[in-house]
């Protein structure tokens, strides 16, 4: 069995190099589900990276990856922004876990450079979640 770190890495890898069966990535999924306590807004990035690369749109998997978003506590403010410009070219669109990106992100505004704001603020746009507090952390 995978432990979280090695399946985050499987899916990054397997995405970059856009290989594996319909199977493979519903056994990701399904691994994920069964992980999905014990993985980190790190792990999340990655899958979530992995998925865009390959044009991986499943929704379990993306679902199951956004409720651990819900209970995370860890991420730098960079892992944010990557998982928000993931989930933005995903185009998911559940108001919930955008708002707990946005919650997240704006108490973690001072550590990022004006290029990992803006990406952030595009890909909030493209997911059509205008955030207020966010936007007034940002100016």
């Amino acid at each position: 069995h995978m432990v979280p770190h090695v399946l985050s890495a499987a899916v990054c890898s397997a995405g970059s190099r856009r290989e594996g069966s319909k199977a493979l990535w519903k056994a990701y999924g399904d691994r994920a589900a069964a992980l999905a306590k014990r993985l980190t807004c790190r792990d999340v990035k990655l899958m979530l990276q992995g998925c865009v690369a390959m044009s991986y749109r499943e929704d379990a998997m993306i679902r199951t990856l956004s409720k651990v978003l819900d209970r995370a506590t860890d991420g730098s403010g960079r892992d944010l922004c990557a998982i928000a410009v993931a989930l933005a070219k995903l185009k998911f669109v559940d108001s919930g876990t955008w708002s707990w990106v946005s919650k997240r992100t704006s108490s973690l505004c001072a550590e990022l450079d004006l290029v990992d704001l803006s990406t952030l603020v595009s890909a909030l746009s493209r997911a059509r979640h205008p955030d207020a507090p966010l936007f007034d952390a940002v100016s």
